[in-house]
């Protein structure tokens, strides 16, 4: 089922001569359960496209549209509305309020939005058990480690139960083994529970958990590799994805 459709999607800054393309005529789809990395270097566009694709930046022509809905004919209240109830966003620095415990951290943004406390309250709880630190749910950020933080921001993302999740670097923090536990945890949302990740990374081996890899360059998507998902042929895949990266910036 498909979840997500780009449709020609231009972002233009500047006018006439000063003209600067950061998304040009990009095309994507993407599946209900698939996980999507997207990869490039600094400017090519990739953190433009997810801001495109979440709404938070309007782009210059084409369309997006999300299980079907074209974003561009919302008001920004129905839009706002709708990221609310469609997407979940995770961030490379947690994002989370020093002051409030891990539990009151996923939960606030759904108690702002009208939602029984009592009903949010229990099924918070329920995630942060799913990824790993139900015992933490007390906790204040300045008490967890990265890795924990990172997990109470998926639990946050994953609390009005979102089909498509938006990763910005979401392990770009971490240490290598906690972020192989991160995405390991994402991977099993997308392949267990059928979210949609997509997820911009500068790393191949963060971008090797993926189902589909894309490559940009200037704008453009300019290569796509799918990879085998066993974990057998995870070396073979960051090879892989070494080669395309390099072949980009000769």
């Amino acid at each position: 089922m498909e979840i997500l459709n780009i449709k020609n999607i231009t972002k233009v800054y500047g006018q006439e001569r000063n003209k600067t393309y950061a998304l040009n005529k990009i095309n994507l789809t993407a599946q209900k359960g698939e996980f999507i990395s997207i990869m490039g270097t600094s400017g090519s566009g990739k953190s433009t496209l997810l801001n495109v694709i979440s709404g938070l930046d309007v782009p210059s022509s084409g369309e997006v549209y999300i299980k079907g809905k074209k974003l561009s004919s919302l008001s920004d209240k129905e839009l706002t509305n709708f990221r609310r109830h469609h997407i979940g966003f995770i961030f490379q620095f947690f994002n989370l309020i020093p002051v409030l415990s891990a539990l009151e951290n996923v939960t606030l943004p759904a108690i702002l939005a009208g939602k029984h406390p009592e009903i949010v309250e229990k099924k918070a709880q329920d995630l942060l058990k799913l990824v790993g630190i139900g015992h933490l749910s007390h906790s204040k950020p300045s008490e967890m480690s990265g890795g924990q933080q990172q997990r109470v921001s998926i639990a946050r993302a994953l609390l009005n139960e979102p089909e498509f999740i938006l990763a910005d670097e979401p392990t770009g923090s971490l240490d290598s083994k906690t972020s192989k536990e991160i995405l390991c945890i994402l991977k099993n949302f997308c392949e267990h529970m059928n979210h949609t990740l997509v997820m911009v990374t500068h790393d191949a081996h963060v971008a090797s958990y993926a189902h589909r890899v894309l490559f940009m360059y200037d704008g453009e998507i300019v290569d796509e590799l799918y990879l085998n998902t066993s974990e057998h042929d995870r070396q073979k895949n960051i090879l892989d994805i070494i080669s395309r990266i390099e072949r980009l910036s000769q």
